[in-house]
């Protein structure tokens, strides 16, 4: 099953590892291809026995793997005999260990106790017996008290200055204190687990023996009263352990202090307040605590501070290829979704990695969830199972995550999944050296569910072996099924790849009940992605929601512009056209500079403004006769056909400054640009000054109205440019 050494290997990106690979395998006749077909199909419904089993010298991929990304020259240390203990046992050695880590921060919490003690026991001697009474016993304590600063501010007696409410006040807290003083000597922890359990894993070995509270049954119930009573318990110290401390320094207002103390509730426990709270853990088998779920979940509340480690089997994972649905192997994503938790799932097979996870736990102030995968059985028992754990775990059929969600900062993305070969992709990729004729090829395959489950001998005989002369479009590799919907699926029939002890590469057909199993564990681990926002089918889903939507929101746009554009397009023509047409006849009516306005006029214009026949000239010319008779007198100053000033009102940039000067001639229209209201409302001057002075060159003068204007030579000349 090792690797071949030869040089000449090939390597496969995972989109090319599925094309035809057994070159040159002989196709089977018509008849056998038939028959083939329908004993393939039996057997994926019902699992019935077929004629070519998988030999036990077939293995699946992950026995013989190389991991994808990992290059042949990296090394590795081999794992210690420390590490391979995979049992029981070795988890709950792991957690004895970190507990007693855990109580070394509680010797800082006992010694305050302890000085609030003496402090409140040398108040009480001074109050029954003045101020020099029973310190002659308090020499120990000459460092936590100042006596002869109590003397100096007990003139007479301490008693004459304390209340009997007071003195009340300082014995309760004397004797919580004291109480709590005794529980924490002991270390004031207390695993449940049920006289089975304790049995099994000879638990007392393993963990103190003043530690463990066996209980029949009734394991969450009980475990749910104690640490009830431990928190009622430790609210009262802490609230006596303030109030001495108020006391000792002298500080304490009876005003103030004392509505405060008689309110005290859990609520006022800060997270520093937390870490000293007494530890109850409960220890059991994941499916034992499945059983139960409502208690187990009411242990988990969002107001708990219970910490369960529950232990699941190896060998019960292979049982589930063909039971039920295990529901115990999500118990963590029910513990998930609560505001104040934290959660692990995972093997030990990094036992640094999972005493950080433990430490965690217990460090954090609300309901710890650790969700363990190991051997049942002894050490020794438990020694060659390593890769199996590996493969849970790999492939996606038994994930490791880390959870962490406290009160306010509840965040889906607390969820990590980095524990796990390849998180963001839908599953892990392994690389595999396969024989094909006299070389070694490197391939790239996925990792699946069903790659763990065929881990065992004793599935593998669940499985159907495919000659490599069978080809039928009906298989599909399971990596790749499990990836379609049922309409692509449907009568297709799932495959996993294997290896020979040669290397050479194998397919081997699975059943229905396996398939199953495999796609529950497929979605599982997707749902895991999709909380922790790692599920990259989901965000491209969301990504091409959001690119149709930008498509139709951005043709909606550009239609709207087009047809803005086009309206523009036909007012600016029309504008152009006019004017054009303005500066043709004038300078029809002043004949001698008709060449000059031409040259002005676009070649469009002229085209459709200058007449091409007689009969055109002639009736253009019409009205101009006509005025010429009617103005004898002067004909050299004869006005062209549309003689009077007007505005390009579309250019206007709505300045003022025609509308300040000429108020007579020049108004604002609704889009407040100019237009001339009145052509007679100032003189011919006054309007080409205006012209002049625009800034956007929109005013034409036209022709002079009034003809008896002075300097009306020089005013027309200054007005030829803006016509």
């Amino acid at each position: 099953m090792k690797a071949s050494n030869d040089t000449n290997k090939e390597v496969y990106r995972p989109e090319d590892s599925f094309v035809p690979i057994l070159k040159g395998a002989a196709t089977i006749d018509q008849k056998k291809q038939e028959a083939y077909d329908r004993n393939l199909r039996v057997f994926f419904l019902d699992g019935k026995k077929h004629d070519k089993p998988v030999s036990t010298d077939i293995y699946p991929l992950w026995q013989a793997r190389s991991l994808a990304g990992r290059g042949e020259e990296e090394k590795t240390e081999p794992a210690s005999e420390e590490q391979l203990d995979l049992s029981g046992r070795k988890a709950l050695q792991i957690l004895s260990q970190q507990l007693a880590v855990y109580l070394e921060a509680h010797t800082l919490f006992l010694n305050r106790l302890k000085k609030a003690i003496t402090g409140l026991e040398g108040l009480i001697r001074l109050e029954g017996g003045g101020a020099d009474a029973g310190i002659d016993h308090l020499d120990f304590a000459a460092d936590l008290i100042s006596f002869d600063k109590i003397r100096s501010i007990a003139i007479d007696t301490v008693s004459s200055h304390l209340p009997a409410s007071r003195v009340k006040r300082l014995k309760w807290a004397l004797k919580i204190l004291s109480d709590a003083k005794q529980r924490y000597t002991g270390g004031n922890i207390a695993l449940f687990c049920t006289e089975r359990f304790a049995k099994t894993l000879d638990l007392a070995q393993v963990i103190e023996a003043n530690w463990i509270k066996k209980v029949p049954d009734q394991l969450c119930q009980q475990a749910q009263r104690q640490s009830a009573n431990a928190v009622k318990s430790f609210v009262q110290t802490m609230s006596a352990l303030k109030m001495g401390e108020l006391m000792v320094e002298q500080t304490y207002e009876e005003d103030v202090h004392d509505a405060y103390f008689d309110t005290y509730d859990r609520k006022r426990l800060s997270e520093e307040d937390l870490r000293f709270l007494p530890v109850t853990i409960v220890v059991e088998e994941s499916k034992n605590l499945l059983q139960h779920s409502s208690s187990f979940l009411r242990l988990l509340s969002n107001n708990s501070f219970i910490k369960v480690l529950a232990l699941n089997w190896l060998d019960d994972l292979y049982l589930l290829a063909d039971q039920e649905e295990a529901d115990y192997l999500e118990l963590a994503s029910l513990v998930i979704f609560r505001r104040n938790s934290f959660v692990y799932q995972g093997g030990f097979e990094q036992p640094d990695h999972f005493s950080v996870a433990i430490q965690k736990g217990l460090d954090f102030p609300g309901a710890v969830f650790w969700n363990v995968l190991a051997v049942e059985g002894t050490k020794e028992e438990s020694l060659s199972r390593l890769p199996e754990i590996q493969a849970a775990i790999a492939s996606r059929y038994f994930p490791e995550l880390e959870y962490y969600a406290r009160g306010n900062h509840f965040d889906f993305h607390q969820l990590k999944l980095d524990g796990n070969p390849s998180p963001g992709e839908p599953l892990a990729s392994i690389e595999q050296f396969i024989r094909e004729g006299d070389k070694s090829t490197g391939r790239i395959f996925s990792l699946n569910p069903a790659a763990f489950l065929a881990m065992r001998a004793e599935a593998r005989e669940q499985l159907m072996l495919l000659p490599s002369d069978y080809q039928t479009e009906r298989l599909l590799p399971l990596a790749e099924y499990l990836g379609l919907s049922s309409e692509e699926t449907s009568g297709r029939i799932p495959f996993i790849w294997m290896v020979d002890k040669e290397n050479v590469l194998q397919r081997a057909a699975i059943p229905l009940h396996w398939l199953q199993k495999c796609r529950s564990r497929f979605e599982y681990w997707r749902f895991l992605q999709s909380i922790a926002g790692m599920n990259q089918a989901h965000r491209q889903a969301t990504l091409a929601e959001a690119r149709i939507k930008w498509e139709e929101e951005k043709n909606i746009a550009l239609e709207s512009q087009k047809t803005l554009l086009k309206e523009q397009f036909e007012k600016e023509k029309s504008s152009i056209l006019q004017e054009g047409i303005t500066k043709m006849l004038y300078g029809f009516v002043y004949e001698d500079k008709l060449e000059e306005v031409l040259r002005e006029v676009p070649p469009a214009q002229v085209s459709q403004a200058v007449p091409t026949t007689p009969e055109e000239l002639g009736n253009q010319q019409q009205p101009v006769k006509a005025q010429t008779k009617t103005e004898a007198a002067e004909p050299e100053l004869a006005a062209p056909a549309s003689p009077e000033a007007w505005v390009e009102s579309d250019e206007c940039t709505s300045c003022k400054d025609c509308i300040v000067a000429l108020p007579g001639v020049f108004k604002y229209n609704e889009d407040k640009q100019a237009y001339v209201h009145d052509p007679r409302g100032g003189s011919f001057a006054e309007i080409v000054k205006a012209a002049e002075k625009c800034p956007s060159r929109c005013i034409h003068p036209g022709a002079p109205l009034n003809k008896k204007e002075p300097a009306l030579d020089k005013w027309i000349k200054r007005a030829e440019k803006f016509n």
